[in-house]
């Protein structure tokens, strides 16, 4: 609006002020638009103050569901260790798929959390169900109990949470 103004008076000639009156009234126009949408910012500021406040919450979440997963996978690698150390020849040898199969899920503390993670979200359990049940059958009732405990008690208990 502005640089209409300066741009008009250094012309020299005549000018149309209605034009000018036309400016400031849009311009007037473009303030009420953002009167108008200060209504949502009021809900958008109170769903901001409602997720700072629950980040403690969330933090807590995060560290008890890598607990869980520290645990679970803490058990399936100690058995696959245990299974490799004893088998682990044999097993090479005659099934070298499942033997490279199981380092690559179950072969660190980290990558069995990795693996329960993608258990956990959605990618399909039953491959590696197969490959603790190979191990021993206790395995493959800890994994499917590390299911159900996770799907039924701490889903229901986070959604509940937030």
């Amino acid at each position: 609006y502005e640089q209409a103004i300066v741009l008009l008076s250094t012309n020299g000639a005549g000018v149309n002020l209605s034009f000018m009156r036309t400016m400031r009234i849009l311009k007037i126009a473009k303030l009420l638009r953002v009167v108008k949408v200060l209504k949502f910012f009021t809900e958008l500021r109170l769903i901001m103050a409602l997720l700072i406040g629950s980040v403690i919450s969330m933090f807590w979440s995060f560290v008890m569901l890598a607990m869980i997963f520290f645990i679970f996978g803490l058990v399936f690698v100690q058995g696959c260790g245990t299974y490799l150390s004893e088998h682990g020849d044999w097993l090479l040898t005659h099934q070298p798929a499942t033997h490279q199969r199981m380092l690559e899920d179950f072969g660190s503390v980290q990558v069995a959390m990795m693996s329960l993670f993608k258990v956990a979200t959605g990618v399909d359990w039953s491959d590696y169900f197969d490959l603790l049940v190979l191990i021993g059958n206790m395995y493959g009732v800890a994994f499917i109990s590390f299911i159900g405990f996770y799907q039924i008690a701490v889903i229901n208990i986070l959604t509940g949470l937030f």
